[in-house]
């Protein structure tokens, strides 16, 4: 199951939030990787625009990591930082500060991750892009309400920013630490390719260059090949 968005699904996704502080949360989590818990929490101190790198505390491990900051992402949060730098300090430094109307209850000063995840099932809806893989018993295995499965999930973009550093930079090592995992075997779990990856890896693999492309001594041209083959194959299946 490809739990990843595509280049397409994600560029779909975006268009469709209307919300700044929503679509902010969802590029942290595909331009720099992080778990839904991180971006939630991110603060301004923890980007240094400087020397183009932030600081991320992982509640998952309890480690503090430090990532380099790509030109994208970097515009992004620059651009937010001087339109919002007064709720920003507002709300303790948090730059995914709640305006508290999300819920009865005192909400902290940033949004939760509990709700984002539910804003994210409703883009994902609104996108087209909520596909059901699966359901499950809430109560086990006795009867009970079906808790749907969905193919996508706010960890999706994770999966999506790990698949594209693996792409481009076809580099386990350099993954790994960006991914920010102990072990590549679980970075392997992350990194969806697909048959068209795979077809386009083979080709650059085996391309000859046309300088020393080798001379064709049979004179079998291949439209001539494939009539041959085609015949062959309708011969044997007889």
């Amino acid at each position: 199951m490809n739990r990843n968005f595509s280049e397409e699904e994600l560029e779909k996704f975006f268009s469709i939030i209307d919300n700044e502080s929503h679509l902010l949360c969802f590029q942290l989590q595909a331009y720099l990787g992080l778990r839904i818990s991180e971006a939630v929490k991110f603060k301004l101190d923890d980007i240094d625009f400087k020397n183009k790198q932030i600081r991320v505390y992982s509640p998952k491990t309890g480690m503090i990591d430090f990532l380099p900051l790509h030109d994208k992402i970097h515009d992004i949060l620059a651009s937010w930082v001087r339109k919002y730098h007064t709720s920003i300090q507002e709300f303790g430094g948090h730059l995914l500060f709640s305006n508290k109307h999300y819920s009865r209850r005192k909400a902290p000063d940033f949004l939760t991750k509990n709700y984002m995840r539910k804003v994210f099932r409703g883009y994902l809806k609104k996108a087209g892009l909520d596909t059901v893989y699966a359901t499950l018993n809430t109560d086990g295995n006795q009867p009970g309400e079906k808790r749907r499965l969905y193919r996508l999930s706010t960890h999706s973009l994770r999966h999506y920013f790990i698949t594209r550093i693996y792409k481009t930079s076809l580099n386990p090592v350099v993954t790994q630490a960006l991914a920010r995992h102990r072990a590549f075997g679980t970075t392997q779990n992350y990194i969806n390719l697909t048959k068209k990856d795979c077809q386009q890896a083979m080709e650059k693999a085996f391309t000859v260059d046309e300088e020393t492309k080798p001379v064709n001594l049979e004179g079998l041209k291949i439209q001539e090949f494939l009539m041959f083959y085609d015949a062959w194959k309708e011969h044997n299946s007889k």
